[in-house]
This record gives structure tokens, sequence and C-alpha cells, in this order.
């Protein structure tokens, strides 16, 4: 007898954003390094490979600035101030500063105001192949091509407030993190009722 096939249900998280973008797997020698160990993989390892999409909105692409200012307008000056989650498959909370593209980069200065300035090709290029590198090397996560990266401030620990209230303390100096890692507070707030949506992400951080 053949017992009812049950599916799979996605963990709380990032495991269920991976399941909502397409990715293959495939069996590579990229030198992952196992950390545990000190030491590089001397065969084969299973990389995860996406598609180059993120939860951001469509791929931004090198001439689409008015695009990436319109995302960076939405994220850092949005309902959300900036409130992302990052560093799959863990979805650690983090602030989001910036946005950067091969067209420029946008943040938002004391006022609240979205100010601009141009990225040199150079600097774009080396930062797109150290963090496609990196999370390669590391994760063995292949983002495909980075066009977006968004510079976040993790969060660091918790202090006690002079009303006695627990405060976030984010980090001092803001990590570039490729789009295709980050999770915008509004993509939760539309997750279905039986994933949690944003309250049980906010309430259950995964512990490592």
């Amino acid at each position: 007898d053949d017992a009812a096939v049950v599916a799979a249900t996605p963990p709380r998280g990032w495991p269920e954003l991976a399941m909502r973008l397409p990715f293959t797997m495939s069996l590579r020698a990229e030198g992952v390094l196992l950390e545990c160990i000190a030491s590089k993989a001397r065969g084969a390892s299973w990389i995860i490979e996406l598609p180059g999409a993120h939860q951001l909105g469509a791929a931004i692409e090198s001439a689409a600035g008015s695009d990436a200012a319109s995302l960076a307008r939405r994220l850092l000056l949005g309902s959300g101030r900036g409130r992302v989650y990052v560093d799959w498959p863990y979805a650690d909370v983090a602030v989001a500063t910036s946005l950067a593209t091969a067209a420029g980069r946008w943040w938002a200065d004391r006022r609240g105001q979205l100010q601009e300035c141009d990225i040199h090709p150079g600097e774009w290029r080396q930062l797109q192949d150290e963090l496609r590198l990196n999370t390669l090397h590391h994760r063995a996560l292949d983002t495909g091509r980075v066009a977006l990266v968004v510079y976040v401030r993790p969060l660091a620990g918790y202090s006690i407030g002079r009303d006695g209230s627990l405060q976030q303390r984010w980090a001092d100096t803001p990590l570039p993190v490729p789009a295709q890692l980050v999770l915008p507070e509004w993509h939760l707030e539309a997750l279905p009722p039986r994933s949690g949506g944003l309250s049980g992400l906010a309430r259950l951080q995964p512990s490592r």
C-alpha cells in the first residue's frame, strides 16, 4: 500500500525564502572552506546556485539608476526604516544603511533625505567579485551575478535603556551583502499566516 505523500513544510525564516526562489544545486570543485578544521575541501562540494533574483524587486541592471533610487527610498526611508534580515540561513536582523549598484550609491542623511554619489567602475567590479567569491567559498552558495549590494549594520546585541527597556545595539561598521541574501521586512509582512509572518520571526531569532 502506498502511503500518502506529505509535502515538506519549509522551516521558519530564510529556508522558506529559499524555497520561494528558483535554485539549483551542482557538485563542483570550488575550494569551499571547511572552517571547522581550517582547511579547504579537496574534492567537489554541493553548491546552491541562485539565479540572481532577490526579494527586493526585479534584478537591478547597471543602467537602472532610477529603479535603484526608488528602491533605496522605499527601503531606507519607508516605514521599516531599513530593517532587513540577513546571514542566510539564520535570518539575523540588521539595519540597511545604503544601496549600491554599478550606477551609484544611495543613502539617507541625518535629515532623512536620500543622497547619491557615483561609484568608480573598478571599485564596483572589485566589490562584485569579492562578495560573490566570499559567499561561494564560505557558504557554498553561488549568488550568480551581483547587480545590487545592500550595506547593513547587523544586530550586535542588546542594552538596557534608562527607562529599563531592552534596546537593540547595531554594529558600528556597515557590511556589504549581495541583495540575493537580503530579506526586507515588507516581504515577511506579506507572508501567509502559516509562516508566522514578521511577528513569528521577530520573536524567535534562530540560534547557532
